[in-house]
C-alpha cells in the first residue's frame, strides 16, 4: 500500500511520510480515497466537510480545502484532479512519478478581505 488514512487522528501515511490533515480537509481526503479513481461530486464533498445539516460555507470554500490538501500531497504518487463541472476526483501516479502540484491563487480571498 501506498498509502494509510487513519480518521481519528486525521493523518495520511503516503509512502511512508506524515500528512496532517485538518478536519475539514480530512473529510474530503477520506471520501476521495474511499473511491480513488472515480469522480465525487462537489456536493457530496460539501456534505462530507459540514453535514448535512450545516450550511455550507463560502462558495469557494471546497476549492481552497482541495487547494491545502493538494499541497500537502505535493511531491507524493497521489493527486487530486478536478473533473470539471461535476467534482474531483484522487489518482495514484506510477511508483517513479511525483507529482508536482502548482501553487494555489489567494486571489479569492484578497478579494473577498478587500471588498
Amino acid at each position: 500500500d501506498i498509502w494509510r488514512f487513519d480518521v481519528d487522528t486525521a493523518v495520511l501515511l503516503v509512502d511512508g511520510r506524515a500528512i496532517h490533515l485538518t478536519v475539514r480537509e480530512a473529510a474530503i481526503a477520506g471520501l476521495l480515497l474511499k473511491h480513488i479513481g472515480k469522480p465525487i461530486h462537489r456536493d457530496r464533498l460539501i456534505i462530507a466537510m459540514y453535514g448535512d445539516d450545516e450550511p455550507g460555507g463560502p462558495d469557494k470554500a471546497l476549492e481552497v480545502h482541495v487547494c491545502h490538501i493538494r499541497r500537502k500531497l505535493r511531491d507524493t504518487r497521489l493527486r487530486i484532479v478536478p473533473q470539471y463541472g461535476f467534482g474531483y476526483a484522487i489518482t495514484i501516479g506510477p511508483k517513479e512519478q511525483r507529482w508536482t502540484t502548482p501553487g494555489c491563487s489567494n486571489s479569492w480571498w484578497r478579494t473577498k478581505a478587500s471588498g
